[in-house]
């Protein structure tokens, strides 16, 4: 017990409101909960057999997934009236049932069984007299099994073994069995317009991504290897993930040929004219150009490629287009016109990767890969040893495995945690996770260029501050402007990361002027960041992490996740920041002497091993709750997002 209690207090706090290193923060507890269950539950979905329920799950999941791009509509073809979308829900049908699906006398007895698929209109009859025998075949009854069905011998021996399992369910849920067979609806729909699945993190979807571009293509490579073929060249943004660089030599593709496109400098998104011209360049060069992959809301700065542009890039080359949208992909969800800005053109892609434990609470790990070409993981991932190593492969709910979609043979139930947080919030409650994630990077842009002071936001409707509500005091023995001009954001932000700087007092008149551009200024700057960093974690009370891009000095990248913060707790953060880099680097530091022609900077950072704590209540969070935004023309305000979340239905359907 001691051990496990060491092992929570000296591992990191992700759930705490102030941990900002990463692009996730504390999971939604219902989602949490789920998790456990699934890990109790100790399913594989390798095949359907092994995890009916959760198979089925994952598979809904992907289908209201794949909505959103529209590579899959919730109509039902077979209904007379398509202009109503069909809902589709794992615990079955929404309408209300005709009188001849009434649940018999009989089968009353059965209401643990869920009912997984919507009946067929025209089979009602067939499906009540199903209910019927099931409930009354003995297979249902625990205690009538014969003994070959049983989990185990009987409880007396079960005791005297020290077996504690639940010997009172069946093995494999038979009601779920029969009724799935008795259904006239194809059990495969998902895959007919898009094709899915669940991996354990955004990096293995973009391996898979690489995977399935390449089978696409290049077919024989799967059989042939890579021996014969031209060079395969794959593009990407000079901002975006280091996980395809890591693809490409798992795949044998070798490092050498991933391109580096460069970004627009206003916009840090992808170059189209100069994507084409690398494509160009490659093709000369007697290679093959046949993967781009794109980034929706890169990993530091936040930034969407232009999908659009890139799509006419590959289609004028034949190239398979993927975005890795980890983070940014979740902006598909609000339906306002800033994030279908953001998002437009991602529904040409050929795959997209999408976490859904990054901005929407899920735990880790729930990663899917989409691709809009149906039945493509299958071609891409089974080999001839499938019908030896299973051999239920022609039964009649082969159709639902999952082995020959993947190289994987041990996957875990993520689809659960995400399938329940989303019957809890609805789709509305999961865009507004999104709504306040945007919503609270605006204010924190807003509290960077207003510091040391915090403007009130007297109501809403109205674009401009108009009342200082609380401004940072000067500690004592310090400068009066000791506060002023301390952070300088990087560049605008756009999604959800905001970067900004933290300046050392001494430095903040030649950074005004001369610009994190001037080398001697760079040359000091570059120690700041680590140098924060280290007594931020000595003393526990924030985590941030900082980055740099484009030969930029050091700067902080805080991503505003948590949906419980708000206003009071952002401007709090930036007075914990600025305190402990007056901390690090109180005036005197550096000698600095600006001149129009030179800048002379001599000295550097004090190394303090001690902490000024300050105020203590610097460190601790608002005692009120008050939730307020600074609303902008494309920003909601977080009060009329959570207030419309709280009203939200507990149950949402797909």
């Amino acid at each position: 017990l001691a051990a496990v209690q060491n092992t929570c207090d000296f591992s990191t706090n992700t759930g705490h409101l102030y941990f900002f290193n990463q692009l996730f923060a504390r999971a939604d507890p219902l989602a949490v909960a789920a998790d456990c269950l699934s890990n109790c539950l100790n399913a594989n979905l390798l095949t359907f057999e092994m995890a009916p329920v959760f198979l089925l799950m994952e598979k809904r999941l992907l289908q209201h997934m794949a909505s959103f791009l529209g590579w899959y509509t919730h109509f039902d073809p077979n209904s007379q009236d398509n202009d109503t979308p069909q809902e589709f829900s794992l615990c079955g049908d929404r309408r209300a049932p005709s009188p001849a699906e009434q649940p018999t006398a009989a089968s009353t007895t059965d209401e643990s069984a869920p009912n997984l698929l919507p009946p067929p209109a025209d089979t009602s009859s067939k499906l009540s007299e199903a209910s019927t025998d099931a409930s009354q075949s003995p297979r249902l009854d625990a205690q009538n099994h014969p003994p070959s069905t049983r989990c185990s011998a009987g409880t007396g021996e079960r005791e005297r073994c020290g077996h504690v399992g639940d010997v009172s369910r069946e093995v494999v849920p038979s009601v779920l069995v029969d009724r799935l067979r008795r259904s006239d609806r194809k059990l495969s729909a998902p895959f007919e317009t898009f094709d899915g699945l669940l991996n354990p993190g955004g990096a293995i979807s973009n391996v898979m991504a690489l995977n399935v571009a390449r089978h696409h293509i290049v077919p024989e490579v799967k059989v042939k290897g890579v021996y014969g073929t031209p060079p395969l060249v794959i593009f990407t943004s000079e901002q975006g993930h280091e996980s395809i660089e890591k693809a490409t030599a798992l795949l044998g593709l070798g490092v050498e040929n991933v391109v580096h496109v460069p970004v627009l400098p206003s916009t840090n998104a992808m170059d189209p004219q100069a994507l084409a011209h690398a494509v160009q360049q490659a093709a000369d060069a007697g290679k093959r150009p046949f993967f781009v992959n794109c980034t929706a809301a890169t990993t530091v700065a936040g930034a969407f490629d232009p999908f659009e542009a890139i799509r006419d890039v590959c289609d004028e080359w034949g190239m398979w287009m993927h975005v890795d949208g980890a983070v940014g992909a979740s902006f598909l969800l609000p339906q306002e016109e800033y994030y279908k800005k953001l998002c437009r053109g991602m529904d040409r892609a050929d795959s997209v990767s999408w976490n859904l434990h990054k901005l929407l609470g899920v735990p880790l790990q729930c990663s899917a890969l989409l691709t809009r070409h149906p039945g493509l993981l299958s071609r891409t991932h089974s080999t001839v040893a499938c019908p030896n190593l299973f051999s239920h492969i022609d039964t009649p709910l082969c159709d639902l495995d999952s082995c020959c979609s993947t190289f994987q043979y041990g996957r875990r139930a993520d689809a659960f945690k995400a399938w329940c947080l989303w019957k809890k919030l609805g789709d509305q409650g999961m865009a507004n996770r999104i709504r306040l994630v945007y919503t609270h990077t605006m204010e924190l842009a807003e509290l960077i260029r207003t510091f040391p002071k915090k403007f009130s936001c007297p109501g809403r409707g109205v674009n401009l501050p108009t009342e200082v509500e609380v401004e940072e005091s000067v500690p004592t023995g310090m400068p009066s402007d000791i506060n002023q001009d301390a952070f300088h954001l990087v560049w605008e932000p756009v999604s959800c990361n905001c970067c900004f700087w933290w300046v050392p007092y001494d430095l903040r008149k030649p950074f005004a002027q001369h610009g994190w551009q001037h080398p001697l200024l760079h040359e000091h700057l570059i120690h700041v960041a680590p140098a924060m960093k280290r007594q931020m974690l000595t003393e526990g009370s924030i985590m941030v992490d900082y980055h740099t891009l484009a030969g930029r000095p050091f700067f902080w990248r805080l991503p505003l996740v948590n949906p419980d913060i708000c206003r009071d707790d952002i401007f709090n953060v930036l007075r914990i920041i600025n305190r402990i880099g007056t901390s690090c680097f109180p005036p005197g530091s550096y000698a600095v002497s600006v001149s129009e022609a030179d800048l002379s900077i001599e000295g550097g950072p004090m190394w303090q091993t001690t902490i000024n704590d300050g105020d203590s209540s610097s460190c601790s969070r608002s005692s009120a709750r008050r939730v307020a935004s600074f609303p902008g023309p494309e920003m909601a305000h977080a009060e009329e997002i959570r207030e419309s979340t709280a009203a939200l239905p507990s149950i949402c359907t797909f």
